[in-house]
């Protein structure tokens, strides 16, 4: 399958599989709207990106535990189009721990924030722009741990809250944005 003239979003792509999601998806031919937490990682990826031949792809900061930070991720792809097509939420800080006990406040807040909070602002703040396409999807990369019952990671609690958020947000998304069939 190609992805000409899809324009994509995708967020969390400074590393690990975001950034392997980004790269693949260049390849079969999708314009990029990549994000990390710095400016600094999405240009890495943008540049190596576009060192494989890709000159579609673009670079922004996002912080997705900051709503400011989501709704100027928002503004400033807007700002280069009238539309896209596919929004991939990946973006959900991993925290490990044994217990509840074994991190602190802020890294439990920092979690739950990335990947729920974080997921529902983005959706919210790029919807407009997904609606001005004719093929919207969102897809929300959720682990393992957002299924219920998996108890099998060595996940903190805090990140199978927020996988588990995501999953449920997921769900109902996949409802009420899905256009009434005729029948």
């Amino acid at each position: 399958m190609r992805f000409d003239d899809h324009r994509v979003i995708i967020t969390a792509t400074g590393r690990d599989f975001g950034r392997t999601l980004a790269i693949r998806l260049a390849d079969l031919g999708a314009e990029i709207f990549l994000s990390a937490r710095t400016l600094a990682a999405a240009e890495r990826v943008r540049d190596e990106i576009r060192g494989r031949g890709h000159q579609h792809v673009h670079a922004f900061a996002c912080d997705l535990t900051d709503p400011a930070s989501i709704r100027d991720f928002a503004a400033d792809v807007a700002r280069h189009t009238d539309r896209i097509d596919v929004l991939i939420n990946n973006g959900s800080r991993y925290l490990q721990g044994p217990d509840l006990q074994s991190a602190s406040d802020a890294d439990v807040v920092d979690t739950i924030a990335s990947g729920a909070t974080g997921t529902v602002l983005t959706v919210k703040n790029f919807l407009p722009l997904l609606l001005n396409s004719d093929k919207p999807d969102v897809v929300t990369m959720v682990s393992a741990c957002g299924t219920a019952g998996h108890h099998r990671s060595d996940a903190h609690d805090a990140f199978y809250a927020a996988k588990s958020a995501q999953a449920g947000f997921a769900e109902i998304l996949s409802k009420r944005l899905r256009p009434m069939e005729s029948g």
